[in-house]
């Protein structure tokens, strides 16, 4: 038989006030997994840095979790929130730790220890809205280096194309409309100055050396779920630059080997006219030695006249 409290408690999830409150208890905030935060993230971010940063977040969660239950976005998933609540004057406290603790969250899950590269796929969508990678990177290098005033810089997905946007304090991507955040750059002091200082142009550009790629992408795919017509535009673009440069291989295949024939065609011809010359040099290379060896003896014989004539043995009186 079941005891008064498990009856109690079945009764309550079969009612569905138990399930409430099961579903209430997982959307109260809590901090994320930064397996990376015992060791550091060196040269990027050292171990002391990133504890610092972590108790400033943790207390920021612990204030948003002591809100929560005073507002209408309790059972709300945290986007929503953010969504609903960036209007909201009322709530503005509760959306700033809110917020606050899911870009923060974001920016640990944007930077990872494991060496990781964007896809073919990826690259392609950064050519196509910011000509090429190094310039996307170099823009949002410039996004952040300019920001005046705590905040972050985010890689958002929005109206069909890749854009790069700043907010400020607790500001939050989602109060763009239909903005998908995909890579956040956090530019509080908390997050730098301890390795830093005021050296921010220097941590924007270790930065990149431990961006998680894997994370970034995944989170474009899960914001092309709702717009496939681009994702489509996307692969048929890498089916299409994939076909030009096959082309452009085969191209400057036969173009090299054209280049081939004709300079092996040259280098016969050339061969052949060295030929005439080498026979001609050694025409004359004889006709010299004929007439060196000629001029040889034209001396020996007039030399012979002179030692051997009348008037050298001539007996002078």
């Amino acid at each position: 038989m079941f005891s008064s409290f498990t009856r109690s408690t079945v009764s309550k999830l079969v009612n569905g006030s138990g399930a409430s409150a099961l579903i209430n208890a997982r959307t109260y905030y809590r901090m994320p997994s930064v397996p990376y935060a015992q060791k550091g993230l060196k040269p990027f971010l050292s171990e002391r840095s990133i504890s610092f940063h972590l108790e400033h977040h943790k207390t920021d969660i612990e204030k948003a979790n002591n809100l929560v239950d005073q507002t209408p976005y309790r059972d709300l998933p945290i986007t929503q929130v953010l969504r609903q609540a960036g209007g909201d004057s009322e709530e503005a406290p509760f959306f700033n730790l809110a917020s606050s603790h899911f870009n923060q969250s974001f920016f640990w899950k944007s930077i990872t220890d494991r060496i990781t590269e964007p896809s073919v796929f990826m690259l392609k969508a950064f050519r196509m809205d910011f000509g090429s990678f190094e310039e996307f990177k170099a823009k949002f290098s410039r996004n952040a280096s300019s920001m005046s005033m705590p905040g972050y810089t985010w890689l958002v997905f929005r109206d069909k194309s890749l854009s790069i946007i700043n907010t400020f304090g607790s500001g939050s991507p989602y109060e763009l409309e239909g903005a998908f955040p995909l890579l956040c750059l956090d530019l509080h002091e908390r997050a730098y100055y301890l390795d830093y200082q005021t050296n921010k142009k220097k941590y924007i550009a270790n930065f990149w050396n431990f961006v998680d790629w894997e994370f970034v992408e995944n989170k474009f795919l899960n914001a092309l779920v709702q717009d496939k017509d681009h994702k489509q535009s996307i692969e048929q673009a890498l089916v299409e630059e994939y076909e030009r440069e096959m082309y452009a291989f085969d191209r400057d295949q036969q173009s090299e080997k054209d280049a081939y024939i004709e300079n092996a065609k040259k280098q016969t011809e050339q061969a052949l006219a060295n030929k005439d010359d080498i026979d001609f040099d050694d025409d004359l290379e004889q006709q010299l030695d004929k007439e060196e060896l000629d001029g040889r003896f034209a001396v020996e014989e007039e030399t012979s006249e002179d030692l051997y004539s009348e008037d050298d043995f001539q007996i002078k009186k």
